[in-house]
């Protein structure tokens, strides 16, 4: 009776033993899962700021395309301006050598008169 009284009683202290590490281990696991829970929290703030730098970089990226649009409508007003301000240059240069024929013309009567 004792020694199964004696076997009883190791096996109630391996199991409070047992018992004990098992209140250990789901302490740590608890203390893991708070661990977890922080660091997921630290990402998701991460990646929330993220999305707003993504965001502002868009935005940014639509204005920068906006204004180049623009650059280029300026752009191709200029050019289109360059090429009348070209014709006109050319039509005046035309004129200016008309004129100087003419006006060796006038110069070779004028001799022929005066001759």
């Amino acid at each position: 009776l004792q020694a199964s009284s004696a076997r009883g009683e190791d096996h109630e202290a391996r199991l409070e033993e047992k018992l004990l590490e098992k209140e250990k281990e789901i302490e740590n696991l608890k203390s893991s899962e708070s661990r977890c829970r922080e660091e997921v929290g630290m990402l998701s703030e991460h990646l929330n700021a993220a999305n707003d730098m993504l965001f502002g970089a868009k935005g940014d990226n639509e204005s920068l395309r906006d204004e180049l649009d623009k650059e280029r409508a300026y752009s191709e007003e200029l050019r289109e301006e360059n090429d009348n301000v070209r014709a006109e240059l050319e039509r005046v240069q035309d004129l200016q050598r008309s004129d100087e024929r003419n006006m060796q013309l006038l110069e070779e009567q004028l001799q022929d008169v005066t001759e």
